[in-house]
């Protein structure tokens, strides 16, 4: 079965020169027999009238000398097999000869007229096995030139089908290399054929897809940073609570440390432990400077890397403790505390989903009676599944739907940009996971799955 487009052409071309041939051959043949049956029949008529001007005379006169001759002369020539001469219907003379073969032989009965009056006829017998050898070897060479032919064209036909099958493999080779991700492969050195305007059509339509995918990209990053400034904004008054809270603890602790300094005794062990509390709390500062230094930044250009998902949620929650406990919404965590669940991935990235799933349970939630928020984290199956569920009792089908389209979003106005969500999705699926919600939860569920990082073991 022919599969290639190389092969197709050549056999079409070998089909096509064939029938052609045969046509041609046959309509040739026929006219050859034509023009060999015409011009055998002239050569008859012109010898039957030679014979007959010589023959009359002497049957006028009754000259059977002269017959005799004229029979004994007629098979002399080639091709004439035997000659007989009838004088009023009696045979006169008969001659034949032995050198002219006598196949394929044609026997012409001429009468001598004159004056309308009949005075006998002869009877010769003439061969057609010259005009037999040149009809055979004129299709002999007819089937030798068609050979040839046949042999040029597929000789021909197979140039042109390996170049234009190479050209195909080239322009199948070069949409590979696209469709697995080169989107900066563009055809070089392209031809001015049927061919090269594909190519050339294909490099404009590439260039295009790019120009497009940079300005969405480009969409999509001052979408990302609209969205955390919006957010910071949200958290701005719950981190500072956050951060003046320590430093309070921290003045405080001091005072104490200063007046003891200045009395006479000092209390070791309370000074030790004031020193331990200043420590505790700098370490909360930090995580919360950490976790909105992280948030700030774009992190996609960041490597990919090990990166403790836990650590990326126990971030997450330092930003978000302010607003969960301002709207009184209880977090509840399952998390097995002696394992990290490591992943691959950005860990900027990743404490911005986890931190954009949390505002929104924290919008969706903030007016019901029962409010909570529980976030599990669990490997199965070589993969770590991140799942942060509200009290919320889910979302409606036709709204689910569309929540990972762009600047969807179901909150008052100015009060989200729709943008989370599908920003979120594009994340996780930069990093080879997966962000859905789940349906079937009787609450309102997201789910998270990366793969599970694999330490590479070293013999």
């Amino acid at each position: 079965m022919l599969k290639t487009l190389k092969s197709k052409l050549i056999m079409i071309h070998i089909l096509t020169q064939i029938l052609f041939l045969v046509v041609f051959i046959i309509l040739g043949s026929r006219f050859v027999n034509q023009m060999i049956e015409i011009e055998f029949n002239k050569r008859v008529e012109s010898f039957t009238r030679q014979v007959e001007s010589a023959i009359t005379v002497a049957m006028i006169s009754s000259d059977t000398a002269t017959l005799t001759a004229i029979a004994q002369e007629a098979v002399a020539i080639p091709d004439i097999h035997d000659f007989s001469v009838f004088l009023d219907n009696k045979l006169i003379h008969q001659a034949s000869s032995s050198n002219n073969s006598p196949l394929y032989l044609k026997v012409v009965d001429a009468p001598v007229i004159k004056n309308n009056q009949t005075f006998g006829h002869f009877i010769f017998s003439i061969s057609r096995l010259g005009i037999e050898n040149s009809r055979r070897a004129f299709l002999k060479n007819l089937w030798i030139i068609s050979l040839i032919e046949i042999l040029l064209a597929s000789f021909i036909a197979f140039s042109i089908g390996n170049y234009i099958g190479k050209r195909a493999k080239r322009l199948e080779q070069g949409l590979s290399v696209y469709s697995n991700g080169d989107v900066s492969f563009r055809f070089l050195e392209v031809m001015q054929d049927e061919l090269g305007i594909v190519e050339r059509s294909f490099n404009d339509m590439a260039h295009s897809i790019q120009e497009k995918n940079t300005h969405l990209e480009n969409l999509r990053m001052q979408n990302l940073v609209s969205a955390k400034m919006a957010s910071l904004g949200e958290m701005a008054g719950g981190i500072a609570h956050e951060i003046n809270n320590p430093l309070a603890v921290i003045s405080m602790r001091t005072e104490k440390l200063k007046r003891r300094m200045n009395s006479d005794e000092i209390d070791v062990p309370k000074t030790i432990e004031d020193l331990q509390k200043i420590e505790t709390t700098i370490t909360r500062i930090s995580k919360i400077i950490r976790g909105l230094k992280n948030f700030s930044r774009s992190g996609a250009s960041d490597p990919m890397e090990k990166v403790s998902l836990k650590q990326v949620v126990e971030d997450s929650i330092t930003l978000s403790n302010e607003k969960l406990s301002n709207n009184s919404i209880k977090l509840k965590l399952d998390i097995d505390p002696e394992k990290d669940f490591n992943v691959l991935g950005r860990f900027v990235q990743l404490s911005q989903v986890i931190l954009n799933l949390l505002s929104n349970a924290c919008d969706a939630i903030n007016k019901q009676d029962e409010k909570w928020i529980e976030i599990t984290l669990k490997e199965v199956n070589h993969k770590v599944i991140v799942s942060l569920t509200d009290s919320g009792s889910g979302i409606p089908p036709e709204i689910a739907e569309k929540l990972m389209i762009p600047f969807f979003t179901t909150k008052e106005v100015g009060k989200g940009t729709g943008l989370g969500l599908s920003i979120s999705k594009g994340i996780i699926e930069e990093q080879k996971g997966k962000f859905y919600y789940d349906p079937t939860c009787s609450n309102t569920r997201f789910v998270i799955e990366l793969d599970q990082y694999e330490e590479l073991e070293i013999s």
